[in-house]
């Protein structure tokens, strides 16, 4: 329920169609999947302004990402 309401609230649908919020960073920037493609990547997005083109790759999947997570690897903060 809680994520449903974090996706309501920010209107990830209206500006990023495609896009399942997740969590975030604790800060201005969630951590979503997106949905756009066949593999279903797991991306950092700014959540003032929640564009494609501003979107960093974390991850291939979710799986991954958390296994990175767990090394302690830190996100990603600049485009690849």
């Amino acid at each position: 329920r809680e994520l449903v309401e974090q996706n309501l609230g920010y209107a990830v649908a209206d500006f990023m169609p495609e896009l399942i919020l997740i969590g975030t960073d604790g800060g201005g920037e969630g951590i979503g999947l997106d949905m756009r493609g066949e593999a279903c990547v797991v991306v950092l997005v700014n959540l003032n302004s929640l564009r494609w083109d501003q979107s960093i790759y974390q991850a291939a999947s979710f799986d991954v990402f958390l296994e990175e997570r767990l090394r302690g690897d830190p996100l990603r903060w600049e485009t690849t």
